[in-house]
Formats: C-alpha cells, structure tokens, sequence
C-alpha cells in the first residue's frame, strides 16, 4: 500500500516520498504507566519492517508537547468507563486541547457529524437506540482511523484467603469498602 501511495523504499529500508522521509513523531510520557512506553517502542519496532521511522520522545510531563504544540503523531491513551460516552471526551471537538483548555482529544480531529452524533447518544433516552447510535460512532472512528486500540492492561489482584468481603464493580476494579481481615 505505502508504494502504492508513492513512499519508495531507500537503501537503508526507509521511506520517502517526494525527497521527504516517512517519519512519526510519538509522545509519551515518564513513568511508564501500563507499559506505554514499552509498547511505543514496540510500534517502533513494527513500523520500522515496513520502512517507517518512529521517533519516540519520552518526557515527564507531556502537557506541553501534547496540549499545547500538538505537533505529535501518536500519544498513547487510557481510559475506561462503563458508559460509551466516554468517546465523547476522546473524539468531539470541544475535547481539544489548547494552551488554555484541557482536553483528550489530541488527534485534533473536528467534524460536526461526529459532535452531532455525539449530541444524539447523550439525548437518547430507548437504551436500543442509543446503542445503535454508539455503534455508528465506533464505526466512524474505526472508518476514520482516529485511534487504534492497541491492548486492555490486565490488573491483578491477589489477597490472603483470610481478607473477605472484596467485591468487583462492573469495570472489574476491586472494591474494598467491605473488605476486612479474619484470623
């Protein structure tokens, strides 16, 4: 695809296209929470087979060079939620961030279908239809390729056989409210 599109193989196996070279600038940040930084040079890794340079910059605080220059190409991402809504704060355009505002948009990506839809799954109230919505949002983001997801980090949790009463929530993390220890 890439020589399709005009990226031509160098001797040294990188890309170029029109005396410019096939290069990515990714962000992340230190220290390295759920393995990101570990897998940023993964993708690095992956990417170069196929002639793609992967410039990694690691910093303890990626505000700066995330929010507010912008001029990364990948930045590795977290959340989870028990509601899809939660895409709104990755993908709508009021979510992007400046030096004024905070937001996890940072592929920048703005268009009014999107928010709208957006709109649309928050003011559905018949469950089926606010999942379909939300099926047609999963879809544009795949369709766009505004985010890849890439794994789900595994927590574990191990305690004494003589800890009780620790429950999970729907999201799997545990909860210790009632926890207490027996003889």
């Amino acid at each position: 695809m890439l020589d399709e599109l005009g990226w031509e193989r160098q001797g040294d196996g990188t890309r170029v296209k029109d005396g410019e070279p096939l290069q990515l600038f990714y962000v992340e940040s230190s220290p390295n929470r759920e393995k990101r930084n570990d897998i940023a040079y993964l993708i690095q890794q992956q990417l170069s087979e196929v002639g793609i340079e992967v410039d990694i910059e690691i910093y303890a605080d990626t505000f700066d060079v995330v929010m507010d220059r912008s001029d990364n190409h990948l930045h590795g991402v977290s959340n989870v939620s028990g509601d899809p809504d939660i895409l709104r704060s990755f993908y709508h355009s009021n979510a992007i961030p400046t030096a004024e505002q905070w937001g996890h948009n940072h592929t920048h990506y703005s268009s009014d279908e999107l928010d709208q839809l957006f709109v649309d799954g928050l003011e559905a109230l018949d469950e089926e239809e606010r999942l379909a919505i939300y099926d047609e949002i999963q879809t544009y983001v795949q369709d766009e390729v505004l985010g890849l997801p890439v794994y789900v980090f595994p927590y574990t949790v191990a305690s004494s056989s003589r800890v009780d009463g620790i429950a999970f929530d729907t999201l799997g993390y545990p909860l210790f409210y009632d926890a207490s220890v027996g003889q």
